[in-house]
């Protein structure tokens, strides 16, 4: 049924818009409309990484995803877990109903602090600069997960990570995308 409704909506925007008739904004808040996604979905991420590094999963990096499609991004040693990014790009309807999927399918809303982060943050385990933790808050339909984990103990939320990583232009290692299978 949403399939039919969001090819129905974009062909009437092609061919009775003349093509210029419905500004992108316009076809994502209607395909939003359509969809299930939760008004409120939101993600904050993370990474309590190396302020210096060529990888990007292990920099320090802030992530931020507001239901509007706006993705926040801050990298580097300025970065602060509470802090707000600045810089954004927006995300088409595709790209953030992809992290909405990922985040609904392995139920993040759900998922609980790892050992291994409990332990890092009790200073019972020394921390590990190639498994930086990753700290969410995951809102949805008005209620608000927040966990610590590494990409080892959640793949799922690796999964995000990874996505959120793509999604800002930056590269993956090649053999990276085998692991989403199912995501």
């Amino acid at each position: 049924m949403h399939k039919v409704e969001m090819l129905c909506l974009l062909l009437v925007c092609i061919f009775v818009g003349g093509g210029s008739g419905c500004a992108s904004s316009n076809v994502d808040a209607q395909l939003h409309a359509l969809s299930k996604t939760p008004p409120d979905f939101s993600v904050e991420l993370f990474v309590d990484g190396l302020a210096d590094s060529d990888d990007p999963r292990t920099i320090r990096s802030n992530y931020l995803l507001q239901p509007d499609h706006r993705l926040h991004l801050a990298l580097g040693k300025e970065t602060q877990k509470d802090s707000y990014p600045v810089r954004y790009l927006k995300l088409t309807f595709a790209q953030y109903e992809q992290l909405v999927q990922v985040t609904l399918q392995a139920n993040l809303l759900a998922e609980p602090t790892s050992p291994y982060a409990e332990a890092v943050l009790k200073n019972q385990s020394p921390k590990d600069d190639q498994r930086p933790l990753l700290h969410l808050s995951i809102t949805s339909w008005g209620k608000t997960n927040r966990y610590i984990t590494t990409g080892k103990d959640s793949p799922p939320t690796q999964v995000l990570l990874d996505r959120m990583i793509l999604y800002t232009g930056r590269q993956l290692p090649n053999t990276t995308l085998d692991a989403h299978r199912g995501y």
